[in-house]
């Protein structure tokens, strides 16, 4: 039982551990020991060990007090994109990173980390650097030609991500420890590296808005690593939206059942998200998502939630512009505008499928569409109007 907060237990491990990995081994352990020595039996504040810490290693530790001590949360760090440019034997890297924020407000300043490359025959060099956030741009030669570039890939700062490698070699299961992801792989001709991150903040919203769709706002995926041609592998994604003792993951997510529970993918950031092909193991609150054939890339749980879509105040409907006959329906269904011009009609079933789109603009108020191959059960007929405007019907196929 905890007597106080979990931040009175945890804080000082935590800090502790990111300043080891702010200052290296050896610069570490001989100056706590030199602070211990001179400041045994005396109060010291949080403020005064960082002036004194800083004095003893030479070492400016205002910012990394700053991010880690005075302000709550924790930032997050990752690789938008890196472009390699030969330089003679070496190659000159331009790494596009980007900080987040989970519990906390400002960016850290002149905190350091660890950017490691590794190339194609699993060669790796790493380098230290600062991070401004929110976005930054660095550039290094180094003597490999990267194919991944990995932030703190030792866990040396404990920042809003766990993380884990392996290499994989057989047909077998292997756990990510802490990501809430483990493989199958079912087939593999040739050893294969992957990294698995769990980031512990928002993805990325849809460049594209899917009406009804909803993405996570609590946490996502990166898979990367060097994949042979030659591996399969099955992807077994953890969902909890369970008691606090289970990690509350995804209990803002899920306010509706878990049948509406989808997985986005996106192979880049400069990508938009897409919905894959998932089967799922487990209960209303709490279980699994299959997926075949993992790639590189981001991966995300989304939900279809066409309730609260109704309800968001950025959704501008229109109500009772649009009329369908007959409805309940079996065959044909006859859209009519009461006022406004149809531009294009989208048609999607209750567990957010779509099944029917139109593929030019419309320009008309009524439009026939046919619901014959449609199977039975509830449809949200989505109509987008001139002006920008949005009417949404529930149809009920028989």
């Amino acid at each position: 039982m905890l007597t106080y907060g979990s931040t009175v237990y945890e804080k000082g491990a935590t800090v502790a551990h990111s300043l080891r990995g702010h200052m290296g081994d050896t610069l570490f352990f001989s100056s706590i020991r030199t602070f211990l020595d001179s400041m045994k039996y005396k109060d010291v504040s949080s403020q005064q060990m960082c002036d004194i810490l800083s004095g003893i290693s030479g070492i400016e530790l205002q910012g990394f007090s700053d991010s880690w001590v005075f302000t709550p949360g924790y930032p997050h760090f990752s690789v938008d994109s890196f472009l390699v440019v030969p330089n003679g034997g070496n190659y000159y890297v331009t790494v596009f990173l980007r900080e987040k924020l989970r519990g906390r407000t400002t960016y850290s300043q002149n905190l350091q980390f660890e950017l490691t490359f590794m190339d194609q025959q699993w060669n790796k060099h790493t380098v230290l650097t600062e991070f401004d956030g929110p976005y930054l741009t660095k550039s290094f030669t180094i003597p490999i030609n990267p194919s991944i570039v990995m932030v703190d890939a030792e866990e040396r700062s404990l920042d809003a991500t766990t993380d884990n490698y392996k290499t994989l070699k057989a047909v077998q299961v292997y756990d990510f420890p802490t990501t809430y992801f483990s493989g199958t792989v079912m087939s593999i001709a040739d050893s294969a590296f992957v990294r698995v991150e769990h980031n512990w903040v928002a993805p990325d919203t849809l460049k594209t808005m899917i009406p009804g769709l909803f993405i996570s706002t609590e946490r996502y995926w990166k898979i990367d690593g060097l994949f042979p041609d030659s591996i399969n592998l099955k992807g077994k994604f953890t969902y909890n939206k369970s008691t606090a003792s289970s990690g509350w993951l995804d209990n803002i997510l899920m306010t509706n059942v878990a049948d509406s529970l989808v997985l986005l993918y996106r192979p880049s950031t400069a990508s938009d998200w897409q919905i894959i092909s998932t089967t799922r193991t487990g209960g209303s609150s709490s279980g699994y998502l299959y997926a075949e054939n993992i790639a590189k890339g981001e991966y995300a749980l989304g939900i279809w939630d066409w309730d609260r879509y109704l309800s968001s105040p950025t959704v501008k409907l229109e109500k009772n512009k649009i009329t369908l006959f007959p409805n309940p329906a079996s065959s044909n269904v006859v859209i009519s505008s009461k006022n406004q011009m149809l531009d294009s009609i989208e048609v999607y079933s209750n567990s957010g499928k779509k099944v029917f789109s139109t593929n030019q603009k419309l320009n008309s108020k009524i439009f026939n569409m046919d619901v014959t191959s449609f199977s039975k059960g509830f449809y949200f007929v989505i109509a987008h109007l001139s002006g920008g405007k949005t009417a949404v019907v529930k149809l009920i196929v028989e």
